[in-house]
């Protein structure tokens, strides 16, 4: 699949402009809150690594917060739709399935920092609820583009292993995928939208018919902890996902070869989140990362990049122009 495009030549971003100039002005501790933050001509925000205050359920201790674009704010709103998902933030670790268990919601859980000059690495040691160590790197990597790296290690062999990290976005902004063949180069982007004020479900789209099985045997639909998930008849072509507004797309791309599927929520007819469901009020691009048995010791290796642009004319060419750019680094 990573040769699907021949890849381009591009040239390398100019860095210095926003790299940080050392740990003690990247890194900042407040209110029992530890971060790296960074702020380039473009984009501004903070990277929480551990949040060690009393804080309700589901808020999590780690998770890309305050991001700006050109002044544009990335989050969820401030109100009672938007609180939780806002503190949650971008390019979180959510919950971790197998075959037929929920491993827990790992944003939740208190990890070991290891702080680097362009962003943070988190450790999560195994335990008995959570039979696997991840290891979890966010690097400040663009103007606009952060990338995360992954490495699962189970202590045990896993049957059908999966990993969702989510991504919050406003309200306003449509989301996307990429629907079609992953062998093929034509390509249909689809925004979904809400068949009904009822339909509480997330839509997710098998990478390709090779995945499909996978996903149809995940712990999100049979463990104790149901998600309310269901498996798409049609399947995604390209590990994409975005959302955008009239003036700026946010878009995450992931290693296909680690890569089950992609959801994005629906987008209501209704403009009044007030009116929306549980699932259109989350706003929210996941990944279903592995999607496959694991053995004991062996570690598995994901990643995901996260940029933001203007708006382009030509949605499509733009992405897949990134799209390729993102794999040659892989």
């Amino acid at each position: 699949m990573k040769t699907l495009f021949p890849f381009l030549i591009i040239p390398a971003l100019a860095f210095s402009v926003f790299s940080c100039p050392g740990e003690d002005r990247s890194w900042i501790k407040e209110d029992s809150v530890e971060a790296f933050q960074f702020s380039t001509p473009i984009f501004e925000g903070v990277f929480v690594a551990h949040d060690a205050r009393e804080l309700g359920k589901g808020f999590g201790k780690h998770g890309l917060r305050k991001l700006t674009y050109k002044g544009q704010d990335l989050h969820a709103p401030e109100s009672k739709v938007g609180a939780k998902r806002r503190h949650q933030g971008i390019l979180n670790l959510y919950r971790i399935y197998s075959a037929n268990e929920s491993f827990g919601s790992l944003r939740d859980y208190e990890a070991q920092v290891e702080k680097l000059d362009n962003g943070a690495r988190l450790s999560w040691q195994a335990s008995e609820e959570r039979p696997v160590a991840i290891s979890a790197t966010w690097r400040l990597t663009g103007p606009a583009q952060i990338d995360l790296t992954i490495e699962a290690t189970p202590t045990r062999s896993i049957t059908n292993f999966e990993l969702l990290p989510a991504t919050y976005t406003p309200l306003e902004m449509v989301q996307g995928v990429y629907l079609g063949d992953p062998e093929a180069p034509q390509l249909t982007i689809l925004r979904p939208t809400a068949e009904s004020d009822e339909n509480e479900t997330y839509p997710f789209y098998p990478l390709g018919e090779k995945a499909r099985k996978a996903q149809e045997e995940t712990g999100r639909l049979h463990s104790d902890w149901t998600w309310p998930t269901f498996v798409a008849s049609e399947t995604a072509a390209l590990p994409i996902v975005f959302a955008e507004n009239e003036s700026i797309q946010v878009i995450q791309f992931a290693d296909p070869d680690s890569t089950s599927a992609v959801c994005v929520t629906p987008t209501p007819e209704s403009g009044d989140p007030s009116d929306w469901n549980k699932v259109e009020q989350h706003s929210a691009l996941y990944f279903s990362l592995f999607g496959h048995d694991v053995a004991a010791g062996t570690s598995y290796h994901s990643h995901i990049r996260f940029l933001v642009i203007d708006r382009p004319g030509n949605t499509e060419a733009v992405h897949l122009k990134l799209y390729r750019e993102f794999l040659s680094t892989l």
